[in-house]
C-alpha cells in the first residue's frame, strides 16, 4: 500500500498524470477463468487461516525481511495476531460463511506493549523470505485474482487486496506492486485500481480512482485482476474498470516474477494517505471477505 508524495507531488496525483488514459480499447467482461489455482471460502469456521495451523496465510509480511513484517510507515497500525506478545489481539473471525478482519485501537492491558496505538490484520500468501525460497504459501506469475468483499467504513480505515513480491534473483531485487484496490473508509465509492514500475528510473505508475455505482461499504461485490503477459485488467462485477498501458504491461511481463497476494485493514497516521482517526471515525473497523480464488489464464 502507498500512498507517500514523490517530488513533492502526492503519489495519487503523480501516478494519475503518468497512468494514460488505459482506454484505448473496448471493456471486456471478466475472462475466461482457466484452472483454479487457490481458493479459500471462508465457509467452515474450523478451516484453519493461519500457515502455522496448516492454513494458507501469514499474519505479517514474511517475504522482505528475516523477520515478521507487521509495520507500515503510513499507518498507526500494528498488524497483530494472537501469538504477537506485546499486542496479542486476534483481528480475524470466520463466521456466517465470510472472514472478518477488524481494526481498532489497542486494548487498554496493552497500551504500554503495543508499539502502535491500533491493531489492525493482514494476511499474505510469500513462501517466506524471497531469498530463502521456502514453499508453503501461494505465489504465481500470470493468472486471474478475484475477491468478493464489503469494505471497512468512515474515515481512516484502509481496505486493501493487491499482489506483492516478484524478485527476480539474478537480475536485481526490485519487486512489483499492483493493487487490485485500495479503498478509504470515507470514500465509500471511490476504488483506487494501481500498477507500479517499480523498476525504471524514475518510478511511475498506472492508476485510477474508479467511481462505483454503488457504496462498496453497504454490501458485498466482487473484484477482480487480470495479469496476462498481453494486459493487465481491473474488473469489477464482472465489468472491466480500468486497463494497463503497454509499457506497464512489458515491465510485468518481462522483469516481474511470481508474486503473493497481501490483503488487509489498517489505520492512517497523520500526514498519511488516509489521514488519522478524527470523530467521526467509528470503531471497529470491519473488513468482510466472502472469498478469494486465483485461476491460471
Amino acid at each position: 500500500m502507498t500512498g507517500a508524495a514523490v517530488g513533492g507531488i502526492p503519489r495519487r496525483a503523480l501516478g494519475a498524470l503518468l497512468a494514460g488514459s488505459g482506454a484505448a480499447r473496448a471493456a471486456e467482461t471478466a475472462p475466461r477463468r482457466g484452472a483454479l489455482r487457490f481458493a479459500m471460502e471462508f465457509d467452515d469456521p474450523r478451516r484453519p487461516l493461519l500457515r502455522r495451523q496448516g492454513g494458507p496465510f501469514d499474519p505479517y509480511h514474511a517475504y522482505f525481511s528475516a523477520v515478521p513484517d507487521r509495520y507500515w510507515g503510513e499507518e498507526s497500525t500494528v498488524a497483530t495476531d494472537p501469538s504477537f506478545e506485546p499486542a496479542p489481539v486476534n483481528p480475524f473471525t470466520v463466521a456466517r460463511g465470510f472472514l472478518r478482519i477488524e481494526a481498532k485501537p489497542v486494548p487498554p492491558r496493552y497500551a504500554a506493549t503495543s508499539p502502535k496505538p491500533y491493531v489492525g490484520g493482514v494476511l499474505t500468501t510469500a513462501n517466506g523470505p524471497h531469498w530463502a525460497r521456502t514453499t508453503g504459501g501461494f505465489e504465481q506469475k500470470f493468472g486471474f485474482w478475484e475477491v468478493r468483499c464489503r469494505m471497512a467504513r468512515t474515515r481512516s480505515f484502509w481496505s486493501s487486496f493487491y499482489l506483492n513480491g516478484g524478485i527476480r534473483h539474478g537480475r536485481d531485487l526490485t519487486s512489483g506492486e499492483i493493487d487490485m484496490f485500495e479503498c478509504l473508509g470515507h470514500q465509500t465509492r471511490s476504488v483506487y485500481q494501481t500498477a507500479h514500475d517499480n523498476w525504471s528510473k524514475p518510478k511511475w505508475t498506472n492508476h485510477q480512482e474508479w467511481h462505483a455505482p454503488f457504496d462498496w461499504s453497504e454490501g458485498f461485490h466482487t473484484y477482480g485482476l487480470l495479469w496476462a503477459p498481453d494486459r493487465i485488467v481491473w474488473y469489477v462485477d464482472g465489468a472491466e474498470t480500468y486497463r494497463a498501458t503497454e509499457p506497464m504491461v512489458a515491465a510485468y511481463r518481462e522483469r516481474c516474477g511470481p508474486m503473493f497476494m497481501v490483503i488487509g485493514l489498517g489505520i492512517g497516521a497523520p500526514q498519511s494517505w488516509p489521514g488519522p482517526p478524527d470523530d467521526s471515525t467509528v470503531f471497529p473497523g470491519q473488513f468482510d471477505i466472502d472469498w478469494i480464488r486465483v485461476h491460471a489464464v
